[in-house]
């Protein structure tokens, strides 16, 4: 979205790959630091979690797992021809993750305020 990792290199003194490691810093850290939280919201709020859990995780595998591969395991061995592949399944794995926490955030948004209004306890 921002492509902060293309320009991390004009701004740190960084290789160009070296973006991977900060980005999995900070998923690692983001759960780590705050998992009482997602434990209480995936307690409360289970579908809503679900969807938004299944997005990240398919944003996540699908633009780290692709990078990861084409840099690391497949460069030597894939030609060209295969790049354009890779990064349609990679930005595809994006768009579908990304639909997926809107979905959840959007039904989670929607219920909390069918909850105030009706004074119910529980989403459904």
């Amino acid at each position: 979205m921002f492509k902060i990792h293309l320009r991390l290199h004009h701004y740190l003194p960084l290789e160009k790959s070296a973006w991977f490691g900060w980005y999995v810093g900070v998923l690692v850290a983001l759960p780590i630091l705050w998992w009482r939280d997602f434990w209480q919201l995936g307690r409360q709020f289970p579908q809503h979690t679900a969807a938004v859990g299944l997005g990240v995780v398919l944003f996540v595998l699908g633009g780290f797992g692709s990078d990861w591969v084409s840099q690391w395991v497949l460069q030597p061995l894939v030609p060209v021809a295969v790049e354009p592949i890779r990064i349609a399944f990679e930005e595809w794995c994006e768009l579908v993750g990304e639909n997926f926490v809107v979905l959840g955030v959007v039904t989670f948004v929607g219920c909390k305020l069918d909850r105030l209004k009706a004074d119910d306890v529980r989403c459904r």
